[in-house]
């Protein structure tokens, strides 16, 4: 999966910035191109699936018997076979395209022993009496990579037989369910909107233009420093006029609205929705950078019950890839119960959290402010 794979340094020059994702306009949820392209880009898509599927991803699933013994064998067949590889994939491409059909390879490929399909290059699916008939697909490359197991990548069909199809949300005819972006996409481009005009356009000026009127001569050097100091507010909203009128003394003022943007505001009402729509706090969203507010201990209890919610909706999935080894229908019969290995994060069944709230040095809370918010989003960015 080539994500994230940002130019941090070429975006952000002086007075040049150019925004990247509104210049390619992916903001139309149906085209697959424009959700890969708002993952590559913008931190807060990542974060809902990427790094979704990284936490999940993180430890071996844990693999227990009727009277709860942990099967260590399974467990070394799905490490070996790099089956956590495969999961992560999986999570990343049906939270992004809503499912996914997955091929068993008869001859591995750089120790894989699968190829994810989804809207990216399944061309066309075909159905008979409501069930999937074949599948017509063109293969991708990865890194310049062939994935598929034919020479170079071709429209092939594929029949259903030969892959696990799976999807994520309520069954519909064409078995597409709803991603985990679909929820929040509008909220995102919103997001990105107002971001990326945050960086061309500088708040102090409000809403109308700046006028500047000066006396060239009797000012060079300071206008010299006025005119570096406004090419660096990023932004061309902004008027010079060298020559006074009618002798009138240097003057500044602002022409247009009295009330500025305030983009702050509309950043954070953007992350409540998209918080409250993917179920993950705020500061999961925006990430914690190195140096910011730390996540408290309820936000991190939040992230985990969610985390292990969404690896509930992949057990089913977790089943279908160890049948696919030899044997492994009577493997599925002696697995009593899959469960999600949280590393310690959640505390055990039956006892109360205790609170892990950052406080300060007065011992108030300390909470995330919307200055916060776009100060811990620039950092994600790369922009000081």
């Amino acid at each position: 999966m080539g994500f994230l794979k940002r130019d941090r340094a070429s975006k952000y020059g002086e007075n040049v910035y150019v925004p990247s994702l509104l210049k390619m306009a992916a903001v139309d949820y149906s085209k697959p191109e424009h959700r890969i392209a708002r993952l590559d880009e913008d931190p807060i898509a990542g974060n809902l699936v990427l790094k979704t599927a990284e936490l999940i991803t993180a430890r071996t699933p844990i693999f227990l018997d009727k009277t709860n013994n942990e099967l260590d064998k399974t467990m070394e067949t799905w490490e070996d076979n790099l089956y956590n590889r495969l999961f992560k994939e999986a999570i990343e491409s049906t939270r992004t395209h809503g499912y996914i059909a997955c091929e068993a390879l008869k001859k591995p490929i750089d120790d894989r022993t699968w190829i994810i399909h989804d809207s990216s290059d399944i061309q066309k699916i075909k159905y008979r009496d409501l069930k999937i008939e074949s599948y017509t697909i063109l293969p991708k490359l990865e890194g310049g990579v062939e994935t598929s197991i034919i020479d170079a990548p071709m429209q092939r069909e594929l029949l259903p037989n030969k892959v696990i199809h799976y999807y994520v949300g309520r069954y519909d005819r064409s078995l597409q369910g709803l991603a985990i972006m679909k929820r929040c996409w509008h909220a995102l481009v919103r997001f990105t909107e107002i971001f990326e005009s945050m960086a061309m356009y500088d708040s102090r000026i409000g809403n109308g233009i700046l006028l500047i009127i000066v006396d060239p001569e009797q000012y060079t050097q300071e206008l010299n420093s006025l005119h570096t100091a406004v090419r660096n507010l990023n932004n061309r909203r902004y008027m010079i006029l060298k020559t006074g009128a009618e002798g009138n003394p240097p003057d500044m003022k602002f022409l247009g609205s009295t009330a500025p943007i305030d983009f702050s505001t509309d950043l954070e009402t953007c992350l409540k929705v998209i918080a409250g729509a993917s179920g993950f706090p705020v500061r999961y969203l925006i990430g914690d950078p190195k140096g910011a507010l730390s996540a408290a201990g309820e936000d991190t209890i939040a992230v985990w019950e969610n985390l292990k919610s969404i690896f509930g909706e992949y057990k089913d999935f977790i089943r279908k890839v160890i049948s696919w080894q030899e044997g492994g229908e009577e493997l599925n019969k002696k697995i009593a119960k899959i469960e999600f290995d949280d590393g310690g994060h959640l505390p055990e069944e039956g006892t109360l959290p205790k609170s892990q709230e950052d406080v300060g040095l007065n011992g108030e809370k300390i909470s995330l402010t919307p200055t916060d918010i776009i100060k811990q989003q620039k950092e994600l960015r790369g922009i000081k």
